[in-house]
């Protein structure tokens, strides 16, 4: 009876013992599983967070590359060449304007009317002359991008010189044709504000 007892104790000791060491060894099976795919897990985000990191460098080096150091002395320059430039834009704009008001006056005789015409149309070959000056006189000291945005206001201006020596014309027959160069001096003060502003968002101000 001892004997087989004995016997039993020694069966279920060893089995217990195989049963040990296979779940043991099970448990490294799937602890190593595990750990593979935590590892291919980990791998990809700090791949995917890389190459994000790679795309934020490149995004920097490439605005930083597209700033333009410039020396302060040089910024001051064109910074008043671009205020003079805008005033006397906005000037030569005001001044069309003003010729060909919406609402035209009347005069008791045409000497009145053509006395009133012509002082208007002194003013703006005056602002035509201070516009063109300022893009003429300043071109070395400012970049060709804002000087090239100047050519809209200078073919229009040249077109509105041209058309004052011509014979006079009825207003309303070419209506039209002043709206068109309304909006038309609009856009050319508009092209010549964005470029400064494009120019002015692109430079590093350096001591």
């Amino acid at each position: 009876m001892v004997s087989e007892l004995l016997n039993n104790l020694n069966e279920n000791a060893i089995a217990y013992a195989i049963v040990c060491a296979l779940s043991a060894w099970l448990g490294k099976v799937w602890a190593s599983r595990i750990a593979r795919s935590e590892d291919v897990k980990l791998q990809r985000e700090l791949t995917q967070l890389r190459d994000k990191l790679e795309s934020s460098q490149k995004l920097l080096a490439g605005e930083v590359e597209k700033k333009v150091h410039v020396h302060k002395v040089q910024f001051e320059k064109e910074f008043l060449i671009y205020q003079e430039l805008m005033r006397h834009a906005n000037g030569v704009r005001a001044r069309f304007f003003r010729l060909y008001h919406t609402v035209q006056p009347t005069f008791p005789t045409p000497e009145e009317g053509n006395k009133y015409y012509e002082n208007l149309r002194k003013g703006f070959v005056e602002a035509w002359e201070s516009l063109r000056c300022t893009i003429d006189d300043n071109k070395p000291f400012y970049t060709e991008t804002v000087h090239a945005s100047c050519h809209g206001i200078t073919e229009l201006s040249i077109d509105q010189l041209i058309d004052m020596m011509a014979p006079e014309t009825d207003f309303l027959r070419r209506r039209e044709e002043i709206k068109r160069m309304k909006e038309g001096f609009v856009q050319a003060v508009d092209a010549i504000a964005t470029a400064i502003r494009v120019r002015l968002n692109s430079i590093t101000v350096v001591e």
